[in-house]
C-alpha cells in the first residue's frame, strides 16, 4: 500500500502534475478513509485485500521490450488504481464496493499489461471457483490483444506456467475450473456466459453498449463481478464510448452517486 498512499499524497500535494479528475479520485479515496468508521458510511477499506492484488503483480513477468523476463513492478498510479478498486468493501455482505471501473489513460502507459494482469488475477487468486474471464472489444483482433498479453505473461512467469494451460483461444486453470477467453462485439455466441470478470478494451471505439450489456447481464449470478472498461482517448469517440467518459467524470464530480 505504500505506493498507493504515496501516489495519493503526491497528487494532493501537487508533487505530481495531473488533471482535475485524478485529484477528485484521490480526494474520494482519502474522504472514504476518514469516513469508514462513521454510521452514515456503509463501506470500509480492507488493507489486506488491497495489498493482496498489489503483491500479486511482481509474480508476473514482462514478455517484451527491455523489460522482458523481469517482474512487473507497478507504478504508483497503478498501485493506487488497484488498491482503490479491490480494497473498498461493503459492510453489508463484506463484498467489493465496486463492480465496474473505467480506466482512461494515454498511450504507452501499460494499460494492456495492467488489464492482462487483472484478468490473470481473476483467473487464479480472486477466491472464486469456476471463474470466467473475458476480454471483449469491437473486433476480434482488438479483443485478442489483452488475451494474448495474458498468455505470454503466464508463459514467462514460472509461478503460473506450472499451473495454467495456455491454448490458442483459451487459458484454463484446472485448479479452480477457471477459463479465460476473448470475443468480438459481433460474436453471435456470447449469450449464456457467466463472467466473473469482463475486460472491455478501447471502450471509446464501441458504437453501442451491446457487448457490455450482454456481459453485464451474464454477471448477475456472481457475488463479486467486475466489469473493467479500459481505453485510450482515441481519434474518435463514438456515442457509447463518450457517454462512459462523461459518466465517469460526473461520478467523480458528485453529480452521480
Amino acid at each position: 500500500m505504500n505506493k498507493a498512499r504515496q501516489y495519493v499524497k503526491d497528487v494532493l500535494d501537487e508533487a505530481i502534475v495531473t488533471n482535475k479528475y485524478i485529484k477528485l479520485a484521490c480526494e474520494r479515496f482519502n474522504e472514504g478513509l476518514n469516513n469508514q468508521r462513521k454510521s452514515f458510511f456503509p463501506f470500509y477499506f480492507d488493507e489486506e485485500k488491497a495489498q493482496r492484488i498489489i503483491n500479486f503483480f511482481p509474480f508476473l513477468r514482462h514478455w517484451k521490450g527491455v523489460s522482458a523476463g523481469k517482474p512487473i513492478d507497478l507504478e504508483n498510479w497503478q498501485a493506487f488504481y488497484l488498491a482503490d478498486l479491490f480494497g473498498w468493501m461493503r459492510q453489508d455482505g463484506d463484498i467489493r464496493k465496486y463492480s465496474s471501473s473505467d480506466l482512461w489513460v494515454a498511450r504507452k502507459n501499460g494499460k494492456t499489461t495492467l488489464a492482462a494482469g487483472l484478468g490473470i488475477y481473476g483467473l487464479t487468486k480472486d477466491g472464486v471457483h469456476g471463474p470466467q474471464i473475458y476480454t471483449v472489444a469491437t473486433t476480434a483482433d482488438q479483443a485478442s490483444i489483452c488475451f494474448n498479453d495474458a498468455k505470454k505473461i503466464i508463459d514467462r512467469s514460472p509461478a503460473l506456467a506450472r499451473r495454467i494451460k495456455t491454448l490458442r483461444y483459451s487459458i484454463t486453470n484446472d485448479f479452480n475450473d477457471g477459463i479465460f477467453k476473448y470475443f468480438a462485439a459481433k460474436s453471435t455466441n456470447m449469450d449464456g456466459f457467466d463472467p466473473s470478470h469482463t475486460i472491455a478494451d478501447e471502450i471509446h471505439a464501441h458504437k453501442t453498449s451491446e457487448v457490455v450489456d450482454v456481459m453485464k447481464s451474464g454477471m448477475g449470478a456472481r457475488q463479486e463481478p467486475l466489469m473493467i472498461k479500459t481505453s485510450t482517448a482515441g481519434f474518435r469517440s463514438y456515442a457509447y464510448g463518450y457517454s462512459q467518459f462523461d459518466y465517469s467524470q460526473k461520478v467523480l464530480e458528485g453529480v452521480y452517486e
